[in-house]
């Protein structure tokens, strides 16, 4: 087995993890999603909760399930910012072709 035919096999292995790399992403965006979603809603049940029994529900419960809540909602929309990089214009990072299209028109 030579090295060439080797580092073939080993970069067919990489493209085939990569698939699965994809999907556990997205699933995990969702997942974040969804948590952030019932924290947020659990934050609001706590409060009315605590509202009625401060003792039985400190209010630190609430503003952490609340933050938590808002942190794993953004959560996603970070790594996408962070992995695409933050645009600079609303025409993207390219903004020279939407200047030229104004110029010429």
């Amino acid at each position: 087995m030579t090295t060439e035919h080797l580092l073939h096999g080993i970069g067919d292995v990489a493209n085939n993890l990569m698939v699965p790399v994809v999907l556990a992403s997205g699933f995990l965006a969702s997942a974040s999603f969804i948590v952030g979603m019932s924290f947020l809603f659990s934050s609001v049940i706590r409060f009315v909760q605590y509202r009625t029994n401060p003792l039985a529900n400190p209010l630190s419960k609430v503003f952490f399930m609340f933050f938590s809540g808002i942190f794993l909602l953004f959560l996603p929309l970070i790594y996408h910012l962070t992995d695409n990089g933050i645009p600079t214009t609303i025409y993207g990072n390219d903004s020279s072709q939407h200047q030229e299209k104004s110029k010429a028109g």
